[in-house]
């Protein structure tokens, strides 16, 4: 422990000069206030030290904070235990960030004394950059596996570029979830922008039309390459003959429009 005055100020100078913000909490206080905080956390969170020292840090938390990473929080606490959340808390004057914080005990054995130290950091450029890093990755997600409603209950799946398994499996996961989302009834795959034929490719269709039938739609192909094609009409396999082909989407929604006038009829 650190014993003269001078080593004391010091330190504190030294935290002061810290960027991070630095709280330290003592819990044989009612509600474990705050009896000491660094020129980091006031910079930070824009409080001075009257509006804080005394109180518990809660006062930063708001109605958008997860109140299962602050039970986490407090229940480290309690058992006396180091701990690292990361909350999305509100600055004094209302401004929300998102708040790294690691909380560790400290025990001062020479005074039989428990203490907190909290280190925050403001880590909300990242939090952004993260969200945009996932928007990024759900467009591209998207892009791989573009669902096009035509109208009720009909939709096109164009293929483009290769399909490998990693693609398939994601264009297999979209798909029955669209279906069940959009009440979709027949999808129209559109393989002319598909660059990779193969018998590969020929059991993925014959497995994505089998999912597809579970899911209680129907699954027509089109635009579909001559290689392709002579594969389906040389092999001896029944799976691979049941596909059902079409030339283009156009004659697809076509026959469908004029399918649904008949019943109106």
């Amino acid at each position: 422990m650190i014993n003269t005055i001078t080593n004391k100020e010091l330190l504190f100078k030294a935290l002061d000069y810290t960027r991070a913000g630095v709280l330290i909490t003592d819990p044989q206080l009612d509600d474990n206030p705050i009896i000491y905080a660094n020129q980091g956390f006031y910079e930070m969170t824009g409080y001075a030290a009257p509006d804080i020292i005394g109180q518990n840090c809660r006062f930063l938390q708001g109605e958008e904070t997860d109140q299962n990473e602050v039970k986490r929080l407090r229940d480290s606490i309690k058992a006396n235990e180091s701990c690292s959340v990361t909350l999305y808390n509100h600055k004094k004057s209302g401004e929300g960030f998102w708040n790294s914080l690691t909380v560790d005990h400290l025990y001062i054995e020479e005074e039989k004394k428990h203490f907190f130290i909290g280190v925050q950091k403001d880590v909300t450029r990242e939090k952004e950059i993260e969200r945009e890093l996932l928007g990024s990755q759900q467009e591209i997600a998207s892009l791989a596996c573009p669902i096009v409603p035509v109208f009720k209950g009909v939709a096109v799946l164009p293929l483009i570029g290769k399909v490998n398994q990693e693609r398939f499996n994601h264009i297999l996961t979209i798909t029955t979830e669209e279906i069940v989302d959009r009440r979709l009834t027949t999808i129209i795959a559109d393989l002319s922008g598909v660059t990779n034929a193969s018998d590969f490719l020929l059991a993925d269709l014959v497995t994505l039309k089998d999912v597809i039938r579970m899911q209680g739609a129907n699954l027509i192909i089109t635009g579909m390459s001559s290689t392709i094609a002579m594969d389906i009409l040389q092999t001896k396999d029944l799976l691979y003959n049941n596909l059902q082909t079409a030339g283009s989407v156009q004659e697809v929604i076509q026959s469908l429009i004029e399918e649904e006038k008949k019943k109106l009829d």
